[in-house]
């Protein structure tokens, strides 16, 4: 777990493989695995970098379990690591018609299992 003022839920150090879709890109898409993963969001890297406040699909696969959910999620922050590298910082937001109850039902296990 990490610790951050403005986070309001515990973060846990998980790669999960995470399939990213822009909204409204003719179907564009991007393949990354997460860093940290919350109830609240998650960090991946990517090769190109996100404009923030923008509103993307993902959906996230859980290696470990083989579950699938589908989310929606704003890019909150976007850092430079490399020439081509970036960290972003999503934040999950609660949609209609996305398996965000159940993304926070598996967030709450996490919790319990620590």
């Amino acid at each position: 777990m990490t610790t951050d003022d403005k986070r309001e839920s515990q973060r846990w150090a998980r790669r999960e493989r995470a399939y990213i879709q822009l909204l409204f890109d003719n179907g564009g898409a991007v393949h990354v695995q997460t860093e940290d993963i919350s109830a609240g969001g998650f960090r991946a890297a990517l090769a190109a970098p996100l404009a923030e406040g923008s509103i993307l699909h993902v959906v996230i696969e859980l290696s470990s379990s083989q579950s699938r959910y589908l989310l929606a999620a704003e890019v909150r922050w976007c850092r430079a690591l490399a020439a081509d590298q970036y960290h972003v910082g999503f934040s999950l937001l609660d949609a209609r018609d996305t398996d965000y109850a159940a993304w926070q039902q598996f967030a709450g296990a996490l919790d319990e299992e620590q």
